[in-house]
């Protein structure tokens, strides 16, 4: 459990610090550095594509594989092509596509905050505000009420850096109170002990859960 809890911080922790990053990108430079994404997201694509398809002109064998290759290869170097010389429309997609992320770490944040509550950590309605307001954000990014473009941009860019700093701190909560409640336990436990064969613990003793400790 504990390397488990462990895992899921740290890919917090970095899809946190991405998210910042881009956020501070997206409001410095914003129409600079949507096109540099797009233009590299179409480069990527095209190698990906490329390589499918030569992979597929190289093997002499048939198979469902190679066929899966060819279609996978068209599609991808197509695309990368269309991004290439068309990039007004991907680019018009980016405030949805940050917006269902920052929406999925708001409702993730949310149930942080009520995780944090079951621990008895008195600031835990702090981490649920924090994803509901993320979640205003990511609905804010997807309706898009601003004309300009450039300003819709920078308030993701915004609405990322606020979503990274707030997942970094939720998760430092929920690290700490996790310890907290593990000596929590182990001092639970350890008020149980029998004089003559040692520590012992009824079946009783052992079916220790949250609400006991709270």
């Amino acid at each position: 459990m504990k390397e488990v809890f462990k895992t899921i911080k740290w890919n917090t922790t970095i899809s946190a610090l991405i998210c910042i990053g881009a956020g501070v990108a997206l409001f410095v430079w914003p129409d600079l550095f949507t096109l540099m994404a797009c233009r590299a997201i179409a480069m990527l694509l095209i190698i990906v594509g490329a390589v499918h398809l030569v992979s597929y002109l190289l093997e002499r064998r048939e198979g469902f594989r190679l066929q899966a290759d060819l279609a996978i290869g068209a599609v991808l170097f197509a695309l990368g092509l269309w991004m290439t010389f068309s990039p007004g429309f991907f680019i018009s997609l980016i405030p949805l596509v940050l917006g269902a992320v920052v929406l999925v770490h708001g409702v993730q944040d949310i149930r942080y905050g009520l995780s944090l509550k079951k621990t008895s950590y008195e600031y835990w309605w702090t981490a649920a505000l924090f994803g509901v307001f993320s979640v205003l954000f990511a609905l804010v990014m997807i309706t898009n009420p601003f004309g300009s473009a450039s300003a819709l941009t920078m308030l993701v860019g915004v609405a990322l850096i606020y979503d990274g700093i707030s997942d970094i701190w939720i998760v430092s909560r929920l690290s700490r109170s996790a310890r907290q409640f593990s000596r929590n336990v182990a001092d639970h436990f350890q008020s149980f002990t029998d004089t003559k064969d040692g520590v012992v613990y009824t079946a009783k003793d052992k079916d220790v859960t949250e609400e006991d400790i709270d």
